[in-house]
């Protein structure tokens, strides 16, 4: 029997690195560019460890249609290398970056959590493709890495969760995830429903929506930043106007509201 599912992600926005007057934490694996966007605490621990998130785009600029997933491992001031921690429960984050039937030029944006102890920095984020190839059928080879290129890439990252907070041009309310802020952590986050013309065209896809998270934990200013139509944008719009969260927290500890993008995905199951 057929049923409509929703899922729900909080994606932060990664901003240009030009515009933070760093050097850029990039390199290329292959026909991939991986950039590291920014990094931000998640979770401060009561035993003084701490969850890291580290935001990564990957563009393809391949000719072939590519398929490919990654890992990454952090290296840290301690000359120890990390591997990806599980995520928490209750912080909606986009997945690891992973490239299915991408064309040149086309991009996937991800984040790796990391659990660092007490007093220990980040450094480095070591990225590695789980296959030299980037086929997508099986017995499909696709473009391999070829010869000459690494197995991982190194990405310079100790400066960027030392970012100054970016903010929104017209209400200078900072973004999620710069500067010191945190990120808010879904209460209650309820599914949105699917709409009769969307159901009836079998439409799916991901409505995208640029928000305010107030530092009461409650979700204004919703506007639609990528819409796919068929009552689909309305539907994730009022579901996201009945959350409640957990506020962001700024960096002198006190609760903040942020602006952030959040994203609504539509799409067909079976039961």
């Amino acid at each position: 029997m057929s049923k409509f599912v929703t899922s729900l992600i909080i994606a932060f926005l990664a901003l240009p690195l030009c515009a933070r007057g760093q050097a850029k934490p990039y390199g290329k694996l292959g026909d991939f560019v991986v950039t590291a966007t920014y990094m931000t605490t998640l979770l401060a621990k009561e035993n003084g460890q701490r969850d890291v998130a580290v935001f990564v785009r990957i563009r393809y600029g391949g000719t072939d249609t590519a398929c490919a997933s990654f890992a990454a491992k952090l290296k840290a001031s301690d000359d120890s290398e990390y591997a990806e921690f599980a995520r928490p429960s209750d912080v909606r984050l986009p997945a690891p970056p992973r490239v299915s039937h991408v064309s040149h030029g086309e991009e996937s944006n991800g984040a790796y959590v990391f659990e660092l102890p007490k007093g220990i920095e980040p450094l480095k984020l070591a990225v590695s493709m789980d296959s030299p190839d980037t086929g997508c059928e099986p017995g499909q080879l696709g473009a391999a890495l070829g010869a000459d290129s690494p197995p991982a890439i190194e990405l310079d990252i100790h400066d960027l969760s030392g970012a100054k907070a970016e903010t929104d041009a017209d209400t200078g309310i900072p973004f999620a995830g710069t500067g010191g802020y945190t990120l808010p952590l879904c209460l209650y986050c309820p599914r949105a429903d699917y709409s009769r013309e969307a159901i009836k065209a079998k439409i799916q896809g991901v409505v995208e929506l640029i928000v305010v998270v107030t530092a009461e934990g409650n979700v204004t200013d919703i506007h639609v930043k990528k819409g796919i139509g068929f009552g689909l944008d309305e539907k994730a719009a009022q579901a996201v106007a009945t959350w409640r969260l957990k506020p962001a927290y700024g960096p002198d500890g006190h609760p903040a509201a942020v602006k952030q993008i959040v994203e609504v995905a539509f799409r067909f199951g079976r039961s």
